[in-house]
């Protein structure tokens, strides 16, 4: 229920399916969201409910836009040493890489109307926050494991050592003395060598999804949507020719832009 972008949709898809009281339950939904998350809702402008009514007058519609733009932050493994006796032991976890949207404004245009779109949910900011979250646990997951691994080596090899003392044949002795060094050379490579970290993600998710709403007569539009930079700099523009506008259907537009 807090998710502002799924109440939003719950709301277009309730309407056409005549359910007034998800209609109504999740315009309220989005409006907590607002308050529930407000740390992702950075365009400083949020989206206004105020026209979407549950039925609309004979022969006029409502049409939702729906943008979407960037790619959220991908995970990728990081390797460090720590101390470990009279060694150090390598330990890998993930840490999420920067990603930047070039996009600080999404308008649409529409017949003789312009409307310019409001940031829904910021779906990078969130993944960053729960990635923030989880990170000291991937840390210590990655310490502990690693220790483990090390300390089974110096277990094993300990045992040979201490077996290689016991016996009375010298050659024995000298053999499974070598053979403990070995081992506990080998076992830490190898530990080493296996660290990975769970970089496992996501790599398609848009970063923001931007909405709004125009309500229009019965008919086919043209429609474009333009996304701009902070500058003012037109970066993409996408165009709906004859787009059909019907009362009593979900007239949904939905356009994406990687930038």
């Amino acid at each position: 229920t807090n998710s502002a972008l799924a109440q939003y949709l719950t709301m277009i898809f309730s309407r056409n399916l005549k359910d007034i009281n998800t209609f109504n339950l999740s315009k309220q939904y989005f409006a907590n969201s607002y308050v529930a998350l407000s740390d992702y809702y950075t365009s400083g402008q949020t989206l206004s409910l105020a026209e979407e009514v549950y039925e609309y007058p004979s022969l006029m519609a409502r049409v939702n836009f729906l943008a979407f733009n960037g790619l959220i932050p991908t995970k990728y493994e990081r390797f460090d040493a720590i101390p470990y006796f009279d060694t150090y032991i390598r330990i890998a976890y993930p840490v999420l890489g920067e990603y930047r949207t070039s996009v600080s404004k999404i308008v649409v245009k529409v017949a003789e109307n312009t409307l310019q779109l409001n940031l829904v949910e910021s779906i990078g900011d969130i993944a960053k926050s729960v990635f923030r979250a989880n990170q000291s646990v991937s840390i210590n997951k990655s310490i502990v494991r690693s220790i483990t691994k090390n300390l089974t080596t110096d277990i094993t090899s300990g045992i040979v050592k201490e077996v290689g003392k016991n016996s009375s044949d010298q050659s024995t002795s000298s053999f499974l003395d070598a053979l403990s060094s070995i081992v506990k050379v080998f076992g830490r490579t190898a530990s080493a060598a296996s660290e990975s970290a769970d970089v496992r993600c996501a790599h398609f998710l848009p970063s923001c999804a931007w909405a709004g709403g125009i309500t229009l007569a019965e008919g086919n539009y043209d429609i474009t949507v333009d996304y701009y930079n902070k500058f003012g700099k037109l970066l993409f523009t996408k165009t709906f020719p004859n787009f059909e506008v019907k009362n009593n259907q979900v007239n949904l537009v939905e356009t994406y832009c990687l930038l």
